[in-house]
């Protein structure tokens, strides 16, 4: 179940229906993608240069589900789990 999500609707997202979903121009080294409550996600980018504002933003919301919320954050690193391995995708919140 790692790196896997099921949105209110039943629908699977998973690590590669993110990858599909960034845009061509977007490019970064490692992201994570976090829920941070109901309706609203974080994602959290490496790269040499910041997103374009709203780019990320609305690739991602559509495929997270109605009414989801993004938000992107451009950072110097992310850290791997005690495994040495990156974790994509931190999903599992309870909906309402």
């Amino acid at each position: 179940e790692r790196d896997l999500f099921f949105r209110p609707d039943g629908a699977l997202v998973s690590a590669d229906v993110v990858d599909l979903a960034l845009p061509a121009e977007f490019t970064c080294w490692h992201y994570v993608l976090v829920q941070a409550g109901v309706g609203r996600w974080d994602f959290h980018y490496v790269a040499d240069h910041s997103a374009p504002p709203g780019l990320i933003e609305k690739a991602l919301a559509p495929v997270l589900g109605e009414g989801v919320r993004v938000n992107t954050f451009r950072r110097r690193s992310i850290a791997p789990s005690a495994s040495g391995k990156f974790t994509p995708l931190k999903g599992g919140l309870a909906t309402a």
